[in-house]
């Protein structure tokens, strides 16, 4: 199965997901009727599914979805599992962008200062700034 229709049937399944903005469970998706399930899905042999959302501020940054290959009730335990995995994804994903932020901000901060010392001195503060550092 080509990976775009792939991603675009479980783009039906996450997309509702993302806008409920809660777990989704599907014991058998023969019979949603929610959102459209796709022939890619059924091709793989899915039969029930649970997505729940990857929370991001404020919005949802993606969708964690299980499937099964037997109709199934999801059990208050799979969606916690499910939901613990999307926390520690939604955690990693912070983390991640915080530490973009950072680096580019020191990116920024490194580049105005390398400025105002090679225009305020011709590189003489930069030696000078060394020398004291040493002290």
């Amino acid at each position: 199965m080509p990976a775009a229709d792939l991603a675009a049937t479980v783009g039906r399944q996450a997309a509702f997901t993302a806008a409920v903005g809660e777990p989704v469970l599907v014991p058998d998706l023969a019979r949603e009727r929610r959102f459209d399930v796709g022939r890619p899905i059924r091709r793989a042999g899915a039969v029930g599914a649970v997505s729940v959302p990857i929370r991001g501020h404020p919005d949802a940054v993606g969708v964690l979805a299980a499937y099964t290959r037997a109709p199934r009730e999801f059990a208050a335990g799979d969606v916690a599992f499910l939901r613990a995995v999307a926390n520690a994804l939604a955690a990693a994903i912070r983390n991640d962008l915080a530490d973009r932020a950072l680096r580019e901000s020191e990116a920024r901060l490194r580049a105005v200062v390398d400025t105002v010392i090679e225009g305020s001195s011709g590189g003489s503060a930069r030696t000078c700034t060394t020398a004291s550092a040493r002290s």
